[in-house]
């Protein structure tokens, strides 16, 4: 299989000092990729609530039939796994799996996982088990927590949830606009906003990590450096792109890997 041309988004910055030293309490990098093209099986409940892909059931493969990933995109993203292997270094570092709850994420997770053990690459996660985070969820996710923050819980907001629940996304958007009196372009940008603070509370906290591993975690870590990788969407990275690259026109493509390394652990 050719290895696509399309991979990482990448900007290097260059260091303020005469050579760029890493601090030994962060991860060797944090790789963010986006989850490759799916047919969302994930229903409407399922999707605005993140309920878990659920490895469990018997006979469960990772293919199109389980994956909420179509052919293409399990193709695809193997090849991303493929480049992603080739960045870590075997022998000094250990990958951490994280990953947005959807079943697309999700399933580009197991798949990456699969090619990264294949490689002889150390995975500090047990089997199928990864860490979920709702902080960088899919981008409807936030739809629910932008109306009750600005709006309150009362019976015009879950008017206005239900409908997003049960019609999908623009009808979600046309009821808010209804009901709320508020633009669909006004709620999109507040959905932005608060999906980028996310993502950056998120890079914080990553940043950060080797202050909130356990004992046991650490003493595995002996020896080696960590190396996170995280599966989100399009829109967790997008509003973090444009500020760091300053061009509207950058977002992740399908399976794309974007790479950021900490210099140091950052101040809370």
């Amino acid at each position: 299989m050719k290895t696509p041309e399309k991979y990482p988004i990448s900007r290097v910055e260059k260091s303020i000092g005469d050579k760029f030293e890493q601090a030994p309490d962060v991860p060797i990098a944090i790789d963010v990729i986006r989850h490759d093209t799916t047919p969302r099986k994930q229903n409407k409940e399922g999707f605005h609530r993140a309920s878990l892909l659920n490895v469990d059931i018997p006979n469960f493969k990772l293919d199109e039939e389980y994956l909420d990933l179509d052919k293409k995109g399990i193709a695809s993203m193997e090849a991303s796994a493929n480049q992603l292997a080739d960045l870590i270094d075997r022998e000094k570092e250990i990958v951490l799996i994280v990953s947005s709850p959807a079943w697309r994420t999700h399933s580009s997770a197991l798949v990456t996982e699969k090619v990264l053990r294949e490689r002889g690459i150390s995975i500090l996660n047990e089997g199928k088990n990864f860490k979920f985070s709702k902080a960088i969820n899919q981008h409807s996710s936030f739809f629910e927590k932008i109306v009750k923050r600005d709006f309150g819980d009362n019976s015009q907001t879950r008017q206005v949830i239900e409908d997003y629940i049960k019609k999908g996304f623009k009808e979600g958007f046309k009821s808010a606009s209804e009901i709320l009196h508020i633009s669909e372009e006004e709620m999109e940008r507040r959905m932005d906003e608060a999906e980028t603070l996310s993502f950056q509370k998120f890079l914080r906290h990553m940043n950060n990590i080797y202050k909130f591993l356990h004992p046991e975690t650490l003493d595995r870590l002996k020896g080696k450096k960590l190396r996170i990788v995280v599966f989100a969407h399009e829109e967790t990275t997008r509003g973090f792109i444009k500020e760091i690259m300053q061009d509207n026109s950058l977002s992740q493509s399908n399976g794309q890997i974007l790479e950021i390394i900490p210099e140091s652990k950052l101040s809370t």
